[in-house]
């Protein structure tokens, strides 16, 4: 609608476009053509505001279909994938989900009151000596953070912001495109 408002105006300046030598080139127009240019302008002019009243209430409301629609699918990837029984796990017994493992040196005075298996080390003085020549490593287990367990959540929202905040969205909303759901939104 806009071209062809840019061809009508073109037509009230004494000149046309030239598609095959993409310029514009001056022309001239009889009567009949200059008034049934006019009259379609015109037109043109008064239906412009409803249109573009018409395209902006349609995309508005395909956005708010298209916000819903990734709302749902988020919604249903959380509930078809939610690490229930993990989370359970972290509170019931952190140890149970290991992140990884972290060493301590063991100093002298530590080591003589740790127990291994239940069992207390004997401080007699030949053991003692024996005990400061060796280097001593206690291994513990580091639990699971919460937000290592839902990292999946993180980026598939990264995901759906990325597709519907990006540039060719906009543009697609702007030019009168086709806005496009996020295909396969699915959390791997």
């Amino acid at each position: 609608m806009v071209n062809i408002l840019f061809s009508l105006f073109q037509l009230f300046r004494g000149r046309k476009l030239n598609v095959l030598r993409d310029r514009v080139d001056s022309a001239e127009f009889d009567l009949d053509q200059l008034l049934l240019g006019t009259i379609l302008f015109t037109v043109i002019v008064f239906l412009l505001p409803t249109v573009a009243v018409y395209y902006i209430l349609f995309s508005l409301i395909r956005v708010a279909v298209l916000s819903i629609q990734s709302v749902i699918e988020i919604a249903l990837a959380i509930l078809n994938h939610f690490p229930l029984f993990a989370i359970m796990l972290r509170f019931k017994d952190p140890h149970r989900l290991p992140s990884g493992v972290q060493f301590q040196l063991l100093s002298d005075s530590k080591l003589r009151s740790l127990r291994f298996w239940g069992f207390r080390l004997s401080t007699s003085r030949v053991q003692t000596e024996e005990l400061s020549q060796n280097v001593y490593l206690y291994m513990k287990n580091v639990p699971i953070s919460v937000s290592r367990i839902f990292y999946q959540y993180h980026y598939l929202f990264g995901r759906a912001s990325k597709y519907y905040l990006s540039f060719p969205m906009t543009k697609s909303f702007f030019t009168g495109r086709r806005l496009e759901s996020l295909p396969h939104l699915q959390v791997k």
